[in-house]
């Protein structure tokens, strides 16, 4: 998948390994590329990440997760949310982005 497949707005991308998932191919005929550090987006006026796992690593039987950071406070997200499908995780980045920088 091409980072620009998802419109990550004014966020820089510090962290990208989706460069050879097909979006469109099955995830379970992919899982050797499915690790828990995907990708991470950074916002610097807001001083917050958006960072993207495979969890657990390697499993067919993994999901998305989707962290937003604020002020490096990782142990206390401000949203988390999983996803089984590249679908649903494009759909509920879109929905972050617009909710938090829109």
């Amino acid at each position: 998948m091409k980072q620009k497949s998802i419109n990550f707005w004014k966020g820089e991308i510090k962290y990208w390994e989706l460069s050879d998932i097909k979006e469109y191919q099955p995830i379970e005929l992919q899982i050797d590329l499915l690790k828990e550090d995907l990708v991470q987006v950074y916002y610097s006026k807001e001083n917050m990440y958006i960072d993207i796992w495979w969890y657990p690593s390697f499993n067919k039987d993994g999901y998305f997760i989707l962290f937003l950071i604020k002020d490096n406070d990782w142990d206390n997200p401000i949203e988390k949310k999983s996803f089984q499908t590249i679908y649903e995780l494009k759909n509920w980045i879109s929905n972050i982005i617009t909710k938090y920088w829109l």
